[in-house]
């Protein structure tokens, strides 16, 4: 039984660590990407969702127009403070994709994701917003 309780109070000492240090996520964060010529922005937001941290699209601005664009990007986060790894899903083709993405934290408004997904690999910079800057 004394094992038990041991056993118990670290898997909650470990759960509450996490929570403190993935803390540093939280809030909104701002991507640009180029494709076909084309240069956009999508907003994403990581939060706790019935106390798992998740990221989620919010928004997208192309061409000075933002539209709506709510979904979630990033599930299964495990952040140390400063690395980790998540799913990160996106949307091609009215298709939803999965990958496991690396996080790098390089200072505490800068996140760099890195993945590989079917011999595609990836680097993405996400730069995180300042509250004078979000619009909700």
């Amino acid at each position: 039984m004394k094992s038990i309780a041991v056993t118990l109070i670290a898997l909650l000492s470990l759960t509450c660590s996490n929570a403190q240090n993935d803390d540093v996520l939280l809030g909104k964060w701002k991507a640009n990407y180029t494709e076909d010529n084309e240069t956009f922005s999508v907003i994403y937001e990581f939060k706790r969702d019935k106390g798992a941290l998740k990221c989620y699209s919010i928004y997208i601005e192309i061409a000075n127009e933002r539209s709506d664009y709510k979904s979630l990007a990033m599930s299964k986060i495990v952040f140390n403070g400063i690395k980790g790894i998540a799913n990160y899903t996106y949307k091609e083709n009215n298709e939803n994709f999965a990958m496991r993405t690396k996080l790098h934290l390089k200072d505490k408004n800068t996140l760099k994701l890195n993945y590989s997904y079917w011999g595609y690999t990836g680097e993405e910079t996400w730069d995180r917003l300042q509250k004078a800057s979000i619009i909700k």
